[in-house]
């Protein structure tokens, strides 16, 4: 069954958690507040030195460098590139350098926006987080924490820690962090941007026929033809399929009168283009099945069917449930953009481009091969 869904990406990791990127554990997302400095040059990328004179390590290019800060939150370059990780490695391998940079830079400066616009809007919610719904969080997360010692540690708080790495790739703190993060923005949307969503009915019906392809899509067809002149050739060639030789191979032959012999012929539900005693015919024939002799055209024509691929098709009773729920999630999305910029105006934070052009030297001396 056909799901219609847009894509909308929640706002709402910590600035160390933003966009599935995980922050180092000297990073503390709740209590990093001192403000950094942003007239401070971000550190330029180093090689690290190797690990002795007899180590045969390659040198590493570090990720940890601190590139800029969000609302007086530090910001590391990987917690940028860890999401970019995969993309930027097969880029570095495919690219030369001079399109590697340019494409990773266009990458790293959507990520830099993300990363600034998910971090504003989750210290937004942190401001406006009353007592009551503080102590709920707390509550939340003490619960969680329980449930993962009991699923992954039995109780033991070694092996849960132990195993929460293996499963889900990330540590019980950060685990927790990011349930927290979801949880206060949850809270947050719920009490200043869902209620501002309004889907009414003629938004779903003006949605439904603008997308009709999408949800009534047509019914596609690959069709083979033959074309005989005379009644006597018809008879034979009914014998013949009746026999069961394959209508390919019929098709191929030099008797067949049609040009494209054997080819077959792609159709669309829509598609009328044979006649009136011919495209009724095809329309009712099911995969495999042939009709004729068809009187068109000065001729006999032979058609058959050779693939049929018939979508399901939604009606507006069938389809409201999920373009409401579409529609409502691209309004909370827009609403979300509106809220991040509306924040940028009065936030402190270091230059989008100055951030991105330290992260991309990075990115270049660390997946780029000269």
């Amino acid at each position: 069954m056909f799901i219609f869904v847009f894509a909308v990406g929640l706002v709402g990791c910590s600035a160390g958690q933003q966009t599935g990127v995980r922050t180092p554990e000297i990073v503390k997302t709740e209590d990093a507040t001192d403000a950094v400095d942003d007239s401070a040059t971000p550190p330029q990328p180093t090689e690290q030195a190797s690990a002795g004179p007899e180590s045969n390590a390659e040198p590493v290019t570090p990720v940890e460098a601190m590139v800029g800060q969000i609302a007086g939150r530090p910001i590391f370059a990987h917690h940028v590139l860890e999401d970019l990780n995969e993309q930027l490695a097969s880029l570095g391998r495919r690219l030369p350098p001079t399109a590697f940079r340019q494409q990773a830079g266009t990458l790293i400066r959507e990520q830099v926006g993300a990363l600034i616009q998910n971090a504003l809007v989750e210290d937004e919610a942190e401001r406006n987080l009353g007592e009551r719904e503080r102590l709920w969080l707390e509550g939340v997360v003490a619960s969680q924490r329980e449930s993962f010692l009991r699923l992954y540690g039995q109780g033991s708080l070694a092996l849960a820690e132990r195993r929460i790495v293996e499963v889900t790739g990330q540590t019980l703190q950060q685990n927790l962090r990011d349930i927290r993060t979801r949880a206060l923005l949850s809270t947050y949307f719920d009490r200043n941007l869902r209620p501002l969503i309004n889907v009414t009915r003629r938004d779903i019906e003006r949605f439904y026929r603008d997308n009709d392809a999408t949800f009534n899509p047509p019914t596609k067809r690959e069709i083979q033809l033959i074309y005989v002149s005379d009644e006597s050739a018809a008879s034979e060639l009914v014998q013949r399929l009746d026999a069961g030789e394959p209508f390919a191979e019929l098709a191929a032959s030099e008797a067949n009168g049609y040009a494209g012999k054997a080819t077959p012929i792609a159709l669309e539900s829509n598609d009328t283009m044979f006649g009136p005693n011919v495209d009724p015919a095809v329309m009712g024939l099911a995969q495999g099945e042939w009709a004729g002799p068809l009187p068109n055209r000065g001729q006999q024509w032979f058609v058959f069917v050779e693939k049929l691929e018939q979508p399901e098709q939604r009606s507006l009773f069938d389809a409201q449930v999920d373009i409401e729920r579409a529609l409502r999630a691209q309004q909370e999305r827009e609403l979300q953009i509106e809220l991040g910029e509306r924040l940028r105006r009065d936030a402190s934070f270091t230059d989008e481009g100055r951030m991105t052009r330290a992260v991309l030297d990075i990115a270049v001396a660390r997946y780029s091969t000269p």
